[in-house]
């Protein structure tokens, strides 16, 4: 190679090698080859970002140590024993390249159920809220919106005399009131679910205001 021709490739190298990124991979064998990596050391030295370019790809080619050979340009995927024209999956009989130990010796054994866990008859648990008090029958309420739980303890809040006002999202129970054509008058004792405690107060409930009570649980879960 002429001169001219190595002068005109040191300026494309070093161009390159002061990029973040390397341009041109076919030049790498090219720059071995020349002797030309001291020029890169040099330019290296001006950019501390160029071990994230071609300076740094030419680094990791020159290494000597196999894993970190391994960890930088990877392996030969058929060196590991892998047929890579079998369409068959690798899973039963590779389980990983750091082990030469078949899978089956590997994989853990498999483990036996005590009867102890085994539940047959599960029992109903809408029929026991009859026997919950007031405070866990709040906490199903607001702690699981949207399941059928949910509805349960609400049917039972209403039989115990609870009404839900809907827009203050609060249950309330009628304590000294009168009672008129579109509202109740008098004092009320509000749960409120944020101090979890009962509060008592006066109060002028119209009854547009209530949700409507809708007994969605069946005959048969009673």
């Amino acid at each position: 190679m002429e001169t001219n021709q190595i002068s005109q490739m040191k300026i494309q190298i070093n161009f390159l090698c002061c990029s973040q990124c390397p341009r041109d991979l076919t030049l790498i064998p090219v720059i071995l080859s020349f002797g030309l990596y001291t020029d890169i050391q040099q330019n290296s030295a001006t950019n501390s970002l160029d071990r994230f370019g071609l300076g740094g790809i030419i680094d990791l080619l020159r290494l000597s140590d196999p894993d970190k050979i391994m960890l930088s340009s990877g392996c030969d995927l058929p060196s590991l024993g892998l047929d890579l024209s079998s369409t068959d999956p690798i899973h039963p009989y590779f389980l990983t390249p750091y082990s030469d130990s078949p899978v089956s010796n590997t994989i853990e054994p498999a483990f036996k159920l005590s009867s102890a866990y085994n539940t047959y008859k599960v029992p109903n648990v809408l029929k026991n809220l009859k026997n919950l008090t007031d405070d866990t029958l709040f906490y199903i309420f607001y702690s699981m919106p949207r399941d059928i739980l949910q509805e349960a303890a609400a049917q039972e809040l209403y039989k115990r005399k609870w009404k839900y006002h809907k827009e203050f999202k609060l249950w309330l129970q009628s304590e000294e009131t009168e009672v008129s054509l579109d509202c109740e008058k008098g004092l009320f004792v509000f749960f409120d679910p944020a101090s979890w405690t009962r509060v008592k107060k006066d109060w002028v409930l119209y009854f547009d205001q209530l949700e409507e009570r809708v007994d969605l649980v069946s005959e048969d879960t009673k």
